[in-house]
């Protein structure tokens, strides 16, 4: 009941990071397809690792 994604039941997504700057950080999302949720997440690993800076 502790782990942080412990409340990520079928109709939401979550994922957990372990940083070596920020320590752990975790994502809980709503409802959207798995498909979409997870090229959202690639994207955003892709501007990070171009450097892109997120407003």
């Amino acid at each position: 009941m502790t782990h942080p994604l412990y409340s990520v039941d079928g109709k939401n997504k979550g994922v957990t990071y372990k940083t070596d700057v920020l320590g752990d950080l975790t994502i809980i999302g709503g409802a959207s397809g798995v498909i979409s949720a997870a090229a959202s997440i690639l994207r955003d690993i892709i501007n990070i690792n171009r450097g892109e800076e997120f407003r």
